[in-house]
């Protein structure tokens, strides 16, 4: 047991880290950081940054340097207005040398934010600085490297991107960060309102106190934009995509997950999907249509261009639907490997196109000309909702828990492909005695992950 008043003095007149406090006084973790986080009224964080300086040699240093200059041991009490440091000239030119730095050389301006934090402050007091009094250290953070974006912050200070974001926003400053995934989600609004839909954008109504970036009232739809820093295993739990789903399905709201690469890579078939949520698409019957079977090469053409996750895997079956001439619909199927099964793997239809009883017609067509036992097929979570395979006689058999891809600039890696085994032909960096997440990691590799699969089954009896 913690003994909390020896823990509140330490606290209060040692102005000791909770690194430190957890250290003297035992308990579980947990158990000592909830009781510092507790602690009010809240500690002289400039005393604790005085200590940190009397605490390191380096500091030392650094404390007696800052005192012949600016009459400080510790620079965070300085006014950082040029006219009253000692010299405005050379500070004027540091801050010129430190612009063209960032500009040419990013990774050194991120490596020297973090080193400079590193040194300045202690990272396990950062919880602290960023308190509700403690404005004056985002304003720090913003004099000091420009106009960061917040996922600069996160990375500089080890803060969750949602914990840093907080604090962003507590204090009104989004507007002196650059804002990350504001692209991506003007893309997106472009199509709703191309789509001349009503949209609530940033709803915080719906799944209180969760935000969706855009709800669709007038169709119960909802659409999260999921730009890749702000969504990785970094800063939200695995299930927290899964979770917001089935938030919105309580309240009767389909919840479709746009990715980032998603949206840079497939924008056009994203639209396409979109507006065919709206009725939007030109509607064919599947009655005037032909249905045939189709080589693999024309499935891949096909889907390639229409479907978002493209081709995929070799599809032994392949049948689509034509209408005057044209390929408007094709679905796909292949065999289990050790099983006496056939998997459903592709269905869609041609771009801003919908073709109304055609995964039926092209579905019978199959079942009518192959000898089969069991069928299979997957449907995402995160994009739909799987009522096509209830129309098409199919059982729901479970759900799978999220799974995950690795996100590396404009390179996605899917689980299966960077199993540890494998991870030695693909990485510049590779550790035998590390974890596949480990790994990826040292490669600067982020793991994202989605809302799980539904499995569905049909037998035939």
């Amino acid at each position: 047991m913690i003994n909390i008043e020896e823990y509140k003095n330490s606290y209060y007149n040692e102005f000791l880290t909770r690194e430190e406090l957890w250290k003297k006084y035992g308990g579980t973790r947990r158990e000592s950081f909830a009781l510092f986080s507790s602690m009010n009224p809240k500690r002289d964080y400039k005393k604790v940054m005085n200590r940190s300086y009397e605490k390191n040699d380096s500091m030392k240093k650094r404390a007696e340097n800052n005192l012949r200059k600016y009459g400080y041991s510790c620079t965070f009490n300085v006014n950082r207005k040029s006219e009253r440091r000692g010299n405005p000239e050379s500070l004027k030119k540091a801050r010129e040398n430190q612009k063209e730095t960032r500009k040419n050389n990013p990774g050194i301006w991120s490596y020297n934010v973090r080193k400079g934090l590193k040194e300045k402050y202690n990272y396990s007091d950062l919880y602290m600085l960023l308190d509700e009094d403690n404005y004056e250290f985002l304003m720090f953070i913003l004099e000091e490297f420009g106009k960061p974006t917040i996922y600069d912050l996160s990375f500089a200070t080890g803060l969750k991107f949602s914990q840093a974001q907080k604090y962003v926003n507590k204090f009104n400053l989004r507007d002196r960060f650059e804002i990350i995934g504001s692209e991506l989600e003007d893309s997106i609004e472009k199509i709703l309102i191309d789509s001349s839909v009503r949209y609530i954008k940033h709803d915080r109504e719906q799944i209180r106190p969760l935000e969706l970036d855009f709800y669709i009232p007038d169709f119960n739809l909802a659409i999260e934009v999921n730009d890749t820093w702000s969504h990785t295993d970094g800063s939200h739990n695995k299930n927290y995509h899964l979770m917001k789903t089935n938030m919105c399905k309580e309240k009767g709201i389909r919840l479709i997950h746009l990715f980032e690469w998603e949206i840079r890579e497939k924008y056009d078939i994203i639209k396409s999907m979109i507006q065919n949520c709206f009725g939007l698409s030109k509607s064919i019957n599947a009655g005037s249509c032909k249905s045939r079977r189709i080589t693999s090469k024309e499935a891949r053409e096909f889907l390639d261009k229409n479907h978002r996750q493209g081709y995929g895997s070799s599809a032994s079956i392949c049948y689509g639907l034509y209408f005057h001439n044209e390929l408007v619909a094709c679905m796909t199927f292949r065999k289990v490997k050790n099983k006496d099964e056939i998997e459903l793997y592709r269905y869609c239809n041609k771009l801003n196109t919908s073709v109304r009883m055609g995964a039926t017609r092209l579905f019978e067509k199959f079942k009518k000309e192959n000898e089969w036992n069991t069928i299979i097929s997957y449907s995402d979570i995160a994009h739909t909702s799987g009522k096509l395979y209830e129309k098409l006689g199919f059982e729901k058999l479970y759900e799978t828990s999220p799974n995950y891809w690795y996100v590396k600039d404009n390179q996605i890696l899917s689980r299966i492909s960077c199993q540890k085994h494998k991870l030695k032909r693909i990485l510049d960096n590779f550790d035998e005695n590390l974890s596949e997440s480990e790994n990826m990691k040292r490669n600067f590799y982020k793991k994202v992950y989605d809302c799980g699969s539904i499995k569905w089954i049909l037998k035939n009896d």
